[in-house]
């Protein structure tokens, strides 16, 4: 781009109302590759897609097909005597005097980012006796993350994830209980009934997802009640929305899929008669431009959406008298 194209203008307090507008308009259409503001400006979405998706409230006549079994010491049963929703939960009965495995699992091929949420009925808060777990791991790096119930601790909670910690978290409590992992770009949070009450930084994914219980023979007998699984596996952790404004810069802003909030809009140097066309790819967000003057060229960079670092623009040699397209596969 010319240097007169890469020079920000001051920008109007008419983008107050295109902030409005484009969040509106990207929300009303959800479903399509782009979607078109009240002024007539095209927004292209780089959005996640997820992959694998799954839900389970256990008011089937037997187990979804989803789960594989292990019933090591124990038995695991649709149960109408504790329900979050509908009339069933899913009971692991657990009697002393073996070692107990006893979970409803499922290994995906590859690993990825996403959300996993279940409901744990406590039977017994303020008693030492087995583990109940939403167990989350990336079996090919040997990394396990999870919450719930430790045989060491009647009050409270814990949290883990494997070399890091073990550590009490939220009070114990009868009845049900909401346990949620987040899996994020650059961390993962952990939340239990709405609280968050642990992240960890770093860049973590999952292949392998289980609800259950275990423990040694000595421990005493112990139910659990999960209800409700849900799963959602992504290909990224945020998604971005990116506008040509009304003063023809060109704007971004990324959405946290695990807290559904919206992050502040940035921009990145240039200008675009048309509308830009973005993917995202991890942490990287890639942008094409069709140049601000007569000459078409087109223009291509990226933003790093953690830092908002951005690459500077590479002319690609090329013209067009349309909005560019940019792909992923």
């Amino acid at each position: 781009m010319k240097k007169n194209e890469l020079k920000k203008s001051k920008i109007f307090s008419s983008i107050a109302l295109l902030l409005i507008l484009t969040i509106s308009a990207f929300m009303a259409s959800a479903h399509t590759a782009n979607a078109i503001d009240n002024i007539g400006n095209n927004i292209m979405p780089a959005a996640s897609l997820a992959q694998g998706s799954f839900s389970d409230n256990f008011e089937g006549a037997t187990f979804d097909p989803y789960w594989t079994l292990s019933q090591q010491g124990g038995t695991i049963s649709l149960s109408t005597a504790q329900a979050h929703s509908g009339m069933h939960s899913a009971l692991f009965n657990s009697p002393s005097g073996v070692n107990r495995q006893v979970w409803l699992q499922h290994t995906y091929p590859d690993a990825s980012k996403g959300i996993i949420t279940t409901w744990l009925y406590d039977t017994t808060p303020g008693t030492n006796n087995i583990y109940a777990l939403l167990d989350i791991q990336n079996t090919q790096l040997g990394q396990d993350i999870g919450v719930g119930i430790m045989d060491s601790n009647p009050s409270s909670y814990h949290v883990y994830a494997s070399g890091i910690e073990n550590v009490p978290v939220y009070q114990r409590s009868l009845g049900w209980h909401e346990l949620k992992i987040a899996f994020n770009t650059n961390d993962v949070q952990i939340f239990i009934d709405s609280t968050l009450v642990k992240t960890y930084a770093g860049d973590y994914s999952f292949d392998s997802v289980r609800i259950g219980v275990q423990a040694p023979s000595y421990n005493p007998n112990g139910a659990f009640y999960f209800d409700d699984f849900s799963v959602q596996r992504v290909v990224n952790s945020k998604s971005c929305l990116v506008v040509q404004g009304t003063d023809n810069l060109i704007y971004y802003r990324t959405f946290t899929v695990a807290t559904q909030t919206w992050n502040s809009w940035n921009s990145v140097p240039g200008s675009t008669f048309d509308s830009p066309t973005a993917t995202l790819v991890g942490s990287k967000l890639y942008i094409a431009v069709r140049s601000a003057d007569t000459s078409n060229q087109i223009y291509f960079g990226s933003v790093d959406i953690v830092t908002n670092a951005f690459s500077g623009w590479t002319n690609l040699q090329g013209q067009t008298p349309n909005s560019p397209t940019l792909t992923s596969g």
